[in-house]
């Protein structure tokens, strides 16, 4: 049921399957492959915590792999601990196969960020300024947390400065809200989901590479390098 172009360290999306169109989704990579049926991921996490993954739950899990992006549905049957380390084990319940979709792959990240609402009479001042804080970012949007809610199709206009290793990228985005919920328990912050629909194709490389280089440092801090 595993498909050969699945390998260890590819990034996986795991959202649970749902009637709800905007479903959360979590990100995380392949640890091991167990067997033709079965792999071990790292738990997902999310602002630096363990994502709680639910037995007896149907997941899609989105894979990507250097020949593509693969689709299947798995459950979680075991959670294992190495020391701080977290791992899931997830079983196949269809076969993973080849999926069609554009390949923007998200990263989770803390990062501060402004944004103005749009149809405000096009005046964008300090006085029609938000502060928000992205909670992962694509080629193709963004999710990010408030302390207000946002009108479901507002349309937005994000100033991003993400940090390289030589320098920094500062750019905007515009985009359209297609989410926004209360964040359990204490319901005072706010999760927004947000697709980019005017952004040139120079300046989503720019986001690409640095999500690129993100996960480089990441991959060679968990190696201790």
């Amino acid at each position: 049921m595993m498909h050969n172009a699945v390998t260890l360290g590819d990034k996986i999306e795991l959202t649970k399957k749902t009637e709800i169109t905007e479903a959360d989704t979590y990100y995380s990579m392949i640890y091991e492959i167990l067997d033709d049926r079965k792999i071990m991921i790292q738990a997902p996490l999310e602002a630096g915590r363990i994502v709680p993954l639910e037995k007896e739950v149907i997941y899609y899990a989105c894979i990507y792999t250097d020949r593509g992006l693969y689709r299947g549905e798995v459950e979680l049957t075991k959670r294992l601990k190495d020391g701080k380390l977290h791992y899931l084990e997830l079983t196949l319940i269809t076969p993973i196969k080849k999926y069609q979709r554009r390949q923007y792959y998200r990263m989770n990240c803390v990062l501060s960020f402004q944004f103005f609402l749009e149809g405000q009479d096009d005046v964008l001042d300090e006085e029609h300024k938000y502060q928000g804080t992205l909670l992962d970012i694509s080629g193709g949007g963004i999710r990010f947390s408030t302390d207000q809610q946002i009108s479901i199709n507002t349309r937005i206009k994000c100033h991003l400065r993400l940090k390289l290793t030589d320098y920094s990228i500062d750019l905007e985005a515009a985009g359209l809200v297609l989410q926004s919920k209360a964040i359990e328990p204490d319901q005072t912050y706010y999760q927004n989901r947000v697709m980019f629909d005017e952004l040139g194709q120079e300046d989503r490389e720019k986001i690409i590479k640095f999500i690129f280089e993100e996960e480089r440092k990441r991959r060679k801090k968990e190696k201790g390098l």
